[in-house]
């Protein structure tokens, strides 16, 4: 187990998270943002406004994501306004692996269109039925 912000994260293969900077290939130097190198970097000054990490459990699964990152999703917002100091969401009984592309959409910053290219119809109807839950989208 290593801290995250304050909260026990459980190290996963091996890998120390503290070193996170450490994993971004080189390659990927000029496609990393620079607020993603330096919020992993130890001696970044930490920003004026707290932006703690969450702990969210998805059917048993824990994802760690900054709260700016899941304020994204309506259904986090509204969680947040009713309890601002949540540091660890109660257990979602949603499907942790459809969560993970919900966060990594989140994240990429793409419009939804060019996110989903290359979805198959299947995959992109089990999405967009995730979006609806999370107050993204409105069911048809």
């Amino acid at each position: 187990m290593v801290k995250c912000d304050g909260l026990e994260v459980p190290v996963i293969n091996g890998v120390d998270v503290s070193d996170m900077k450490s994993l971004i290939p080189s390659c990927l130097s000029g496609v990393v943002s620079a607020p993603l190198i330096a919020s992993l970097d130890d001696d970044a000054t930490p920003s004026s406004e707290p932006d703690p990490v969450i702990r969210v459990n998805v059917a048993g699964h824990l994802f760690c994501s900054r709260r700016s990152t899941l304020n994204q999703l309506p259904y986090f917002s509204a969680m947040f306004k009713w309890k601002p100091d949540t540091r660890e969401t109660e257990m979602i009984d949603r499907d942790p692996g459809l969560f993970t592309v919900v966060l990594r959409w989140i994240r990429s910053g793409l419009p939804y269109d060019k996110f989903s290219t290359g979805l198959s119809t299947n995959d992109k109807l089990l999405l967009e039925t995730e979006l609806v839950f999370y107050g993204v989208a409105k069911s048809q």
